[in-house]
């Protein structure tokens, strides 16, 4: 099971070598990011996302 397990870390260490942003996770914030504005679209309500 290490093998897999080492084998699985390998590829996230290629994904994230591809594209570190994925690894910010210091800027993944709720409602610090102005991904919204630049796109010119509101975000849904927090009710409206997380409704069943």
């Amino acid at each position: 099971m290490a093998a897999v397990r080492i084998e699985v870390e390998h590829g996230f260490a290629h994904i994230i070598a591809q594209w570190p942003f994925l690894n910010a996770w210091w800027k993944m914030r709720v409602f610090q990011s102005p991904t919204s504005q630049y796109f010119n679209c509101a975000p849904p309500a927090l009710e409206e996302y997380f409704h069943d």
